[in-house]
C-alpha cells in the first residue's frame, strides 16, 4: 500500500512538471523546469507503461492524455510549413555562442569557410576569433557590441548593413544590436539579441522586461522580413517565448526541422560542474541538451533548411545553429 501511494505521488509530480510551461510566466521556478520537456515525456512514457503493466486504468488513461498533450507540443516542430515559389532571396545564417573558454578559433574560420554563410553572428566572443573572422575578405561588413563579459557579440556580413543601433533592448541587463540588411532584393530588419538566464527570481523579472521590450522594439518597426537572431536562453515551451512570437507573429525558423538542441555540449575542456557532467553524458542528446539558440523570421521569411552544426568540436558548450532562409 505504501508503495501504490508513494508510486501515484510521484505520478502526480512528473505530471505537474510535464505541464508547469504553462505556468511558467509566473515563477522562475516553472520556467526553469518548463525547459526540460523532452526529459519529462520520457518519465510519463515509462509511467504509461508500469501502469499499463500494474492494470492501473485510471492512472493508465491519465498518462496518455497528459502524455499526448506534451507529445503535441514537441511533434509540431517537425512539421514543415509551405514555401511558396515566389520566395527566391537565399540568406545562410551562422549562428553561435562561443564562450570565452574558446580558443578554437582556427576551427571556427574552417567552419566558416566550408559552409560560406552570408551572415555570421557569435557571442560571448574572444579577441582571438574575433580578428580571425575580420581577417576575412567575404565579409566587408561587420558590427559589434562588446562588453569584455559573456553578453558580447559580433557580427559579420556579406550584404551592407545600415542604421546601426546598439542596446536597443534593456542595455543594463542583455546585449542587442539593431541594423538593416540590404539584400539584392529585399531589405531585412536584424535584431541581434543575448536574454537573461532566468535561475533566480531577480533575472526572472529581468527576463520578462526583456521580453516584452523585445515585443514592443519589434513591433514599433513593422516588417514581414523580421530576422532575430541569438541565444535567447529558453526553450519554445516556455511562455514568455510563446507570449513574444504571438504579439509578433513571428515564427521559429526550427519549425519543420526538429527541436535541434544545442546545449549544452558537454565538450572536452567544459567548465561547469563536474556533478552536471557527470549525469547529463550518459543521456541521449535529446534528455541531456536544450534548443535555446534561436532564429525568429517574419512572416515573409522562409525556411529551406535549418540543422545543428556538430562535425566539429568547437570548445563551446553551445553547437552552432545553421539557417537557410528565403525571401
Amino acid at each position: 500500500m505504501i508503495f501504490r501511494s508513494l508510486f501515484k505521488l510521484l505520478l502526480l509530480f512528473i505530471t505537474a512538471l510535464s505541464m508547469s510551461h504553462y505556468l511558467s510566466h509566473y515563477a522562475f521556478v516553472f520556467e526553469l523546469v518548463s525547459h526540460f520537456q523532452m526529459l519529462w515525456m520520457s518519465l510519463l512514457l515509462a509511467g504509461l507503461v508500469i501502469t499499463w503493466l500494474l492494470a492501473w486504468s485510471k492512472w493508465c488513461w491519465l498518462m496518455v492524455v497528459v502524455l499526448g498533450i506534451n507529445t503535441y507540443s514537441v511533434l509540431i516542430w517537425y512539421v514543415p510549413d509551405k514555401i511558396p515559389a515566389t520566395a527566391q532571396q537565399s540568406l545562410r545564417v551562422f549562428l553561435f555562442n562561443q564562450g570565452f573558454y574558446s580558443t578554437r578559433a582556427d576551427e571556427i574560420v574552417k567552419t566558416i569557410d566550408e559552409y560560406q554563410p552570408d551572415l555570421i553572428m557569435i557571442q560571448e566572443i574572444n579577441l582571438q576569433t574575433a580578428k580571425a573572422l575580420n581577417a576575412l575578405a567575404a565579409y566587408p561588413y561587420r558590427t559589434h557590441n562588446l562588453r569584455n563579459d559573456s553578453r558580447d557579440m559580433a557580427l559579420w556580413s556579406r550584404y551592407p548593413l545600415t542604421g546601426i543601433k546598439k542596446d536597443v533592448i534593456s542595455a543594463q541587463s542583455m546585449t542587442s544590436i539593431y541594423g538593416q540588411l540590404h539584400l539584392p532584393q529585399r531589405t531585412v530588419p536584424l535584431l541581434l539579441v543575448h536574454t537573461s538566464s532566468a535561475n533566480h527570481l531577480h533575472t526572472f523579472q529581468l527576463r520578462k522586461q526583456e521580453w516584452s521590450q523585445m515585443a514592443q522594439f519589434v513591433n514599433q518597426h513593422p516588417s514581414k522580413s523580421w530576422v532575430v537572431l541569438g541565444d535567447m536562453n529558453t526553450t519554445m515551451w516556455s511562455e514568455l517565448y510563446r507570449g513574444f512570437i504571438t504579439d509578433t507573429a513571428l515564427h521559429n525558423s526550427r519549425k519543420g526541422f526538429g527541436l535541434l538542441p544545442t546545449w549544452p555540449t558537454i565538450y572536452s575542456g567544459w567548465h561547469g560542474p563536474p556533478v552536471l557532467q557527470t549525469v547529463l553524458n550518459p543521456l541521449p542528446g535529446m534528455l541531456k541538451r536544450l534548443p535555446i539558440d534561436h532564429c525568429l523570421v517574419g512572416p515573409a521569411v522562409y525556411t529551406k533548411k535549418t540543422w545543428v552544426v556538430t562535425q566539429r568540436e568547437l570548445a563551446s558548450d553551445h553547437f552552432p545553429l545553421w539557417i537557410e532562409l528565403l525571401l
